[in-house]
């Protein structure tokens, strides 16, 4: 029997590692960058934006961004601290498939299968220079030392050397293999090709000095290490093979991948090695042993919203694998599972009677649910970007919705009609919270403002400046005069609406923060973000009065019940925590069934070795 499994199992196309040595990004095969911590290599973001294979990746040298290039012939621009995409480039008319930075990072070069380079300045995020000349794609580049001249690597079995200031192409090196990869040394003096074969180059001169011989298939990818005493190269005959500089000697062959080795980068300042390959896997090795240290493959679920009904006994969870999920609370049972959205499910709010449940997407709609029979009653799509937040109004009648197209909309429930449309932030909006009376609304975003609105005119009361970064969740009191927010920034700000101040700043948290929550009363704030603990404030004083510190992983949703009683909070663990308020203790907590949960694989076959890992992961059992 062939079975199809849901979730699929990605092609690692693509591995670079940060200049501080503490960031790992892999692109895939279905179009996903995966970021991962270093050294304890926990998952820290998946950027998705792609709409095809991701071939290329790069970190700037400064760490804080990183470039990916996809068969869509788009490159974007990521935020490494934010998340946030900064930047999508037009101009390749086919796939990106290698980048380079030269080191003052002002510049990036990009190659493409359309035979040409681009020159893209950062600041400006303008295509300054195209080198043409290649008949074939351009498979590798790499900057010399003078960050004036680019080295290509191509199809058309040349290695061209380019001013990039004229743009001309200053010598043509002829191969007799395709080009598939390049690397320069830390110093400068040398630069590897890899093809058929490794060949090694003099910069000086641009003389071959040597081959390097012992792959028995194409070499896809070739790195120096950081000290420049050693040449990593990974190809199709699934190996990894360490060469010492100085003898041209093979020293160490590492083995483990069972399909093509298609990228390779160091870790600076040690001989760890990350690799990528067509089985799905980064494996991480030492190269003076030979041993493979840790082997990355996965699925990471995320619980990204969370909403209480309004007896508080329903909670309602939103997750990255496109689903609702409804908790009875008291039992911790999971009662219905609402499908329909197309992608990544933003943000959840019920109705204050409880009947309608309101869902936001990345696919760009709004559903609303009727929670009586279960069934999607209203799919919303006037929003031509990402919808990242959804809240009704105290009376039930609207829905607001905000999105990246930089709009907040209020809709009527019944007739599922746009009766207003506020316009005013410069940047995606992120977040939106009405006041108790109905008569203000708040909303944050990525131009780093709060702004509160007056709600039957549409017109701005005011903007609220303060944060540093993006603002990423909003809370009001009952009156619309007093407003929390949490931000990238790591900090959550209380806000004075008729004062326009803020207050006070909470700074207790040492990473981003992803959600924020008020009590009914407004005497206490609930905060949690990436460091992984939710923490509970008074209002009144600013004062922690709770750390909560049991999830292992960044905690992305927090929302109170409405008798203030309990905390829910959700996170890239897998679970979902109810906490009590008064002790801090946590009272329950909420699994999720993985995707293959109880799913017997014993004596499946057509698996890979990652396939069989991943779907234990997911919740197969194989028995011994």
């Amino acid at each position: 029997m062939k079975c199809l499994f849901r979730h699929s199992f990605g092609i690692i196309l693509t591995v670079t590692i940060s200049s501080d040595g503490q960031l790992l990004a892999a692109g895939t095969s279905n179009s996903e960058i995966w970021l991962w911590h270093i050294p304890d290599y926990r998952l820290i973001r998946i950027y998705r934006g792609h709409s095809d294979w991701v071939w290329s990746a790069a970190f700037g040298p400064d760490g804080r961004t990183l470039v990916s290039g996809s068969g869509d012939q788009t490159i974007r621009l990521w935020d490494t601290t934010t998340h946030q995409c900064l930047a999508i480039f037009h101009g390749h008319r086919g796939a990106i498939r290698s980048f380079a930075f030269n080191s003052n990072q002002r510049l990036f070069a990009s190659g493409s299968t359309d035979h040409t380079i681009r020159i893209w300045d950062m600041t400006t995020k303008i295509c300054v220079q195209t080198l043409q000349g290649h008949t074939q794609r351009v498979s590798a580049l790499i900057f010399y030392p003078d960050n004036q001249t680019l080295v290509s690597g191509s199809f058309d079995r040349t290695i061209r050397i380019w001013d990039i200031d004229t743009g001309n192409c200053s010598q043509i090196l002829q191969e007799a293999y395709d080009i598939w990869s390049l690397a320069i040394s830390p110093d400068g003096k040398l630069f590897a090709s890899g093809s058929s074969m490794i060949s090694l180059w003099e910069v000086s001169t641009s003389r071959c000095l040597c081959t390097l011989e012992g792959h028995t298939d194409v070499i896809n990818t070739v790195a120096f290490s950081p000290d420049g005493k050693w040449l990593a190269s990974g190809g199709r005959d699934r190996t990894i093979r360490i060469w010492d500089i100085t003898t041209r000697r093979c020293s160490q062959v590492l083995q483990g991948h069972s399909f093509w080795v298609w990228s390779l980068a160091f870790r600076p300042h040690e001989l760890t090695l990350a690799t990528g390959s067509n089985d799905q896997t980064v494996r991480i090795w030492d190269i003076h042993t030979g041993r493979c240290l840790r082997v990355l493959q996965g699925y990471a679920y995320l619980t990204l919203a969370l909403a209480f009904s309004a007896s508080g006994q329903i909670l309602a969870s939103a997750s990255n694998d496109y689903m609702l999920r409804i908790w009875d609370v008291q039992t911790g049972e999971c009662l219905k599972i609402l499908r329909g959205h197309a992608h990544e499910v933003n943000a959840v709010t019920f109705s204050p009677d409880g009947r309608w449940l309101a869902s936001c997407s990345n696919d760009q709609t709004i559903r609303i649910w009727d929670m009586q029979i279960g069934n999607c009653y209203h799919i919303i799509q006037d929003h031509s970007e990402r919808v990242n937040g959804v809240a009704f109004s105290p009376n039930g009648r609207w829905l607001a919705s905000c999105s990246d197209d930089q709009t907040i909309r209020i809709w009527d429930i019944e007739l599922g009609r746009c009766i207003q449309i506020l316009k005013g932030h410069t940047h995606g909006v992120s977040d939106i919270a009405f006041s108790s009376d109905g008569k203000r609304l708040a909303s944050g975003g990525s131009d780093q403002t709060v702004r509160v609105w007056e709600v039957n005119t549409g017109a701005l009361h005011s903007v609220l400046r303060g944060h540093t970064a993006l603002v990423t969740s909003i809370a009001c009191d009952a009156t619309g005069n007093f407003i929390a927010s949490g931000s990238f920034d790591q900090t959550v700000r209380v806000w004075d609406v008729n004062a326009g101040q803020c207050i006070y700043t909470l700074h207790d948290h040492n990473n981003q923060i992803n959600s924020i929550a008020a009590s009914s009363d407004w005497l206490l704030l609930a905060s949690a973000g990436d460091d992984g603990a939710v923490r509970i404030w008074e209002t009144s004083t600013g004062r922690c009065v709770h750390t909560l510190q049991e999830h292992v992983g960044q905690v992305d949703a927090v929302t109170f019940s409405p008798d203030a009683q309990r905390v829910a909070s959700g996170s890239c663990d897998s679970t979902i925590k109810i906490w009590d308020v008064q002790s801090g203790a946590c009272i329950k907590t909420l699994r999720t069934d993985r995707s293959y949960e109880r799913m017997n694989i014993t004596g499946a076959s057509g698996l890979t070795d990652a396939e069989r890992s991943m779907l234990k992961q997911l919740g197969a059992i194989e028995e011994e």
